[in-house]
């Protein structure tokens, strides 16, 4: 197993160096990734669509403390570790100004055969000078560290009070699981098309009742940014979603997405449409076609700790809390 340094060092000879090391083969961490809190997620992102969404990275092959997988669709950075002293040495070592990618001694791996998806996340992570970084489900701890870090090296923070619960759901039998689901379906549930990630329904325009107005999945994304509506039409093509259709046009009413992690989310309905378990059927629709997966191992969310409804829907499911996490976002521009 070859293994490529990616990491830029900026701290002192006094210190222990660490770098981490791309993975090839990210299955080869499967045997210690219990050792970590969001041991959930980290099975999630290797053994979903077979890890190919993800570059790999560790600081110890043999007994890993950092893990760190940058998603090649979204360009998401997501760190986890085990030991908090080694992860704060870690990124205080690190020039996060500079294109994580960006170091010689790293050599990106562009064969279609290997990354067979779009690779527009990995753009801002290849550039000499990365404009934007995000950083997916840092646990608290880490948030704090890693945003102190961004600042004293001058990055500009997008604030975001948010708070995120990672919830799993427990299985001792997929089989058994996917029978209990099929009780919420009615029939109808279907995958959401490629056009309908733009267009979910039409509607009349409130100033202008002579007009139609678009009403796209990304725009009722509550995290929608300038690459999400690529996202997803990306995700109706390479991932597993779920709608439901009606009204008087059949218009998509009610849907939820499979992440590139193997996470459920997205999960919404049209405002006039609520209180019909729309949301219930999607989601067990989409529950019931990942766990027919082999791959899929555990299902998991991650879900606003104030979003009450979501809480409600996914724990009555047998959701089970593992910890809090939150999303930071950091901008090198000058704007």
């Amino acid at each position: 197993m070859s293994l490529l340094s990616s990491s830029s060092s900026i701290s002192s000879n006094e210190e222990e160096v660490i770098e981490l090391y791309q993975i090839k083969d990210s299955s080869i961490l499967l045997p210690h990734v219990d050792r970590f809190k969001q041991s959930v997620r980290i099975k999630g992102i290797i053994t979903n669509k077979e890890g190919l969404n993800y570059i790999a990275f560790v600081d110890i092959e043999a007994s890993p403390t950092i893990m760190l997988f940058i998603d090649i669709v979204r360009g998401q950075l997501s760190i986890f570790t085990n030991d908090i002293v080694r992860f704060k040495r870690y990124v205080n070592s690190v020039d996060w100004k500079k294109g994580f990618l960006s170091n010689p001694k790293y050599q990106i791996d562009m064969d279609p055969t290997t990354y067979p998806y779009q690779k527009d996340g990995l753009v801002d992570h290849l550039l000499p000078s990365s404009r934007y970084l995000a950083f997916a489900s840092l646990g608290l701890e880490e948030n704090d560290i890693l945003e102190d870090v961004l600042r004293r090296q001058g990055l500009k923070i997008e604030p975001s009070p948010e708070i995120f619960d990672l919830l799993m759901l427990p299985i001792e039998s997929k089989q058994d699981k996917i029978e209990d689901l099929k009780q919420y379906l009615e029939g109808g549930e279907s995958p959401i098309t490629f056009d309908e990630a733009d267009v979910v329904g039409m509607k009349q325009n409130e100033e202008d009742v002579g007009t139609r107005k678009k009403q796209m999945i990304n725009n009722n994304w509550t995290y929608r940014s300038t690459k999400s509506l690529a996202f997803m039409r990306w995700t109706t093509k390479h991932s597993i979603t779920s709608c439901v259709r009606g009204g008087k046009e059949n218009e998509i009413i009610s849907w939820a997405i499979q992440y590139t992690d193997g996470s459920v989310g997205s999960l919404f309905t049209l405002p006039k449409h609520r209180g019909n378990s729309y949301a219930m059927r999607v989601v067990a629709d989409i529950l019931i076609k990942c766990l027919s997966k082999p791959y899929l191992l555990v299902p998991f969310i991650y879900i606003n700790t104030e979003n009450q409804p979501s809480q409600n829907l996914f724990r009555n499911l047998g959701f089970r809390p593992i910890t809090l996490t939150r999303w930071l976002t950091a901008s090198n521009s000058p704007n």
